[in-house]
């Protein structure tokens, strides 16, 4: 597709707010709609998905993951619904239906690949196999096809695929010492390699590289990098190239190599009379290539750092070229205009690189002088000045350009902005705060960090880093760290299931939240943990339960230092919400138990009707019908099985388990909303129970769980899309 991304996420939006008001059946209609509709992107159509799943509904996550499928490869071809389909794994990773709509996605799409229909068998249509395993295994055969270049980790060894043998399902691949034979358990074994590397050359097509070794010695060099390095002596490099250049030819050859080697991109050579070399991360080219670097950056920042790290490049003794410089400083002057309003961040750093541009080459200043002030946007959107900055360089060039153009105004606009900042800004608005006396507007701005821990991660990493090491004690000193850790662990948890801000935020600030975490190997948290009550405590211990945002080795490490700081939080005790049953009322199992009734007695009857009248149309292997009608029956038995496991799992709710001092399983709670003073009651009882109409939740659910073993004073907040939701506890009785 390629319908408008602003319009393909609102109309996401709309999904999502059907689902998460349960609207199920309008859900239904509108998905229908929203599939039809060229201009929602299927990767938005996918979220809607997840937050079907996370509701539990899994028999309506695949029904509707079904028509997505079949509707999209049909309108773009099978290649394009396969795309979808791998995509929906993460989502349904142990869905049958979409195990299905893959072996029929793979077979039509890659029906040019040799003994397709086997590879399908061998991992798609294998359920021991997990789906997401089965995929990964079935790529890696399409990977492999006859003539491609290989790479057997084990042997540690070029081969090239000869072909798959059917009879034997196994991939053929030839070697220097003859072939070999991959079945489906050891075919992990080999990486693909690309067509010019190094190792395969050399061994199945070495005149190529003897070609390459006249016509280019750099990009010689550079593969070889890449295949043995990334560092080589001048000895090494000889010894791999031997079969390459023969002994007798290689000092006329490196009379002619040395000079172009010096100017090859990717290669870095020492100035010694035998060299070495090494592989840089990123090539340090000519000017051409630097401003070909600056004009292809896929974004804004990216321009910027570019910009910035060769200024910081020429500060370490670089040549300058006034030519370049120019180019930048022109650049820039366009992009501060393009820039201004839509990112008034970047139009910020373009003139601040512009101004230091200026410093190091006359003439190569911006056209035109622009003021901070009128750049800076105003009211609430201040806060939200810096959140788009990732690189603590240029957020430190920013604000350092801030704070000298606007003397009387920059330490109001560094408190409003300070809670968005990446670590390093944070760092130079404490410093530049604390040494001009605004001790309080640096309070200020903490607070508002720890008010909103997943929006403010960077600030709160550098928080957590700050204090620990005692850092601006007079404004710092009184934080309380317990709070900081639980903000933390919110942030990791915020970040981890991806409900908060893009997919590039959440890649950056996340690490930063695990690294502030483990900071000097956990001894922070565990002093501060001594401290903690039992309450905070158990929070954090629920945050590490889920593992969301954090490793598992993160995990077990905190779960370590609560056992010893808390033992009595891991008494043995199983609360009824995490138990592997499903609670309900009797009404609400009676209702499952109508709809099980329903959907055997009538649907699955209709539907097996309706398969006997398709086959009676004729020749089933051409009988659309046919198909249509079976897989319906298919999915409505599957969904059927899967209602009777959970009727199996159910457990009715008894007053007396409702009736514990803490918010449980049946607990009815009067709270206070914090954000409107608004009291109301609400009800948690189990997934079939669930009537949001009359303030009745699912215990399971992200409100429910929020709840779940608070008692009378607590509170209560939960994270979600529209916002953050704050309640105080007042009363808890049954609600049954």
């Amino acid at each position: 597709m390629s319908g408008d991304l602003s319009g393909s996420k609102a109309g996401a939006a709309k999904l999502r707010k059907l689902v998460s008001k349960k609207r199920y059946d309008e859900l239904e209609v509108a998905w229908t709609e929203a599939v039809e509709n060229d201009s929602i992107e299927p990767a938005d159509l996918l979220s809607v998905l997840d937050r079907v799943v996370q509701g539990g509904r899994l028999e309506l996550a695949e029904s509707l993951l079904w028509f997505l499928l079949t509707a999209h490869a049909e309108r773009t071809g099978p290649e394009d619904g396969l795309r979808v389909a791998r995509s929906a794994v993460a989502t349904l990773p142990e869905s049958q239906v979409l195990r299905e709509e893959l072996a029929s996605l793979y077979q039509a799409a890659r029906a040019g690949v040799p003994h397709i229909k086997t590879l399908i068998e061998m991992t798609i249509s294998r359920h021991e196999v997990p789906l997401a395993a089965a995929v990964a295994r079935m790529e890696k055969y399409v990977a492999l096809q006859p003539d491609g270049y290989v790479f057997d980790t084990d042997r540690q060894e070029p081969g090239r695929v000869v072909g798959f043998d059917a009879g034997t399902q196994a991939l053929e691949v030839s070697f220097a010492d003859g072939p070999r034979s991959y079945e489906a358990s050891s075919v992990a074994k080999l990486e693909a390699l690309e067509a010019d590397d190094f190792r395969a050359l050399s061994v199945f097509e070495p005149e190529k590289l003897k070609q390459l070794a006249q016509d280019d010695p750099g990009e010689l060099v550079t593969r070889s990098l890449r295949a043995f390095g990334p560092r080589l002596t001048f000895q090494r490099l000889k010894a791999r190239l031997a079969g390459i250049i023969p002994a007798g030819s290689w000092t006329q050859w490196w009379a002619t190599a040395k000079p172009q080697l010096r100017r090859t991109p990717w290669v870095d050579m020492s100035d010694k009379a035998q060299p070495a070399f090494a592989l840089r991360s990123q090539p340090i080219a000519h000017e051409d290539i630097l401003r070909a670097q600056f004009n292809s950056a896929g974004s804004s920042e990216e321009k910027l750092v570019n910009v910035l790290e060769h200024l910081n490049e020429v500060d370490r003794g670089a040549e300058a070229s006034a030519d370049l410089l120019a180019f930048f400083g022109k650049r820039l002057d366009q992009f501060a205009d393009e820039w201004r309003g839509k990112e008034p961040a970047a139009a910020l750093g373009a003139v601040a690189l512009g101004s230091e541009i200026a410093k190091r080459a006359s003439g190569a200043a911006p056209a035109s002088h622009r003021e901070a002030g009128p750049l800076l946007p105003s009211g609430a959107e201040l806060a939200d000045l810096m959140r788009p900055i990732v690189n603590e360089d240029l957020a430190r060039v920013i604000l350092a350009f801030i704070c000298r153009e606007l003397p009387s105004r920059w330490p109001e606009v560094f408190v409003a902005v300070m809670p968005g900042c990446p670590p390093g800004g944070c760092d130079l608005i404490a410093e530049e705060l604390s040494a001009n006396g605004r001790v309080e507007g640096l309070r200020a701005a903490v607070a508002a960090i720890l008010a909103r821990p997943g929006r403010n991660a960077g600030g709160l990493a550098w928080l957590w880093r700050t204090t620990c090491a005692g850092g601006f004690a007079v404004a710092l000193g009184e934080v309380d760290r317990v709070a900081v850790a639980l903000g933390l662990f919110s942030a990791a948890s915020i970040l981890g299931r991806g409900a908060s801000r893009s997919r590039a935020d959440r890649r950056h600030l996340l690490p930063q939240v695990r690294s502030a975490i483990s900071f000097r190997d956990y001894e922070p948290l565990r002093d501060v943990l001594k401290d903690a009550d039992e309450d905070r405590a158990r929070r954090i211990r629920d945050f590490i339960g889920r593992h969301t945002g954090l490793s598992d080795n993160a995990c077990h490490r905190v779960h370590e230092i609560l056992r010893r700081t808390h033992p009595d939080l891991f008494a043995e005790h199983v609360d009824p919400w995490l138990e592997d049953v499903i609670y309900t009322t009797e009404a609400g199992l009676k209702k499952r138990q109508a709809e099980l009734s329903r959907l055997v007695k009538v649907k699955l009857a209709e539907a097996s009707k309706a398969v006997g009248a398709a086959a009676a149309l004729g020749d089933l292997s051409e009988n659309a019908e046919w198909t249509a009608a079976k897989e319906e029956c298919n999915y409505i038995a599957t969904r059927a099985t899967r209602m009777q496991e959970e009727i199996k799992k159910a457990r009715v709710i008894t007053p007396g388990a409702a009736g514990a001092e803490t918010v449980t399983v049946g607990s009815s709670v009067r709270a206070r909303d914090l954000s409107t003073d608004v009291v109301g009651t609400m009800t948690f009882l189990g997934p079939w129970d669930a009537d949001h109409d009359h303030n009745i939740y699912s215990y399971r659910a992200k409100l429910g769980l929020a709840f779940m073993g608070k008692r009378p004073g607590d509170r209560v907040s939960l994270s979600t899309d529209g916002g953050e939701y704050t309640w105080e506890i007042i009363e808890i009785r049954p609600g049954i």
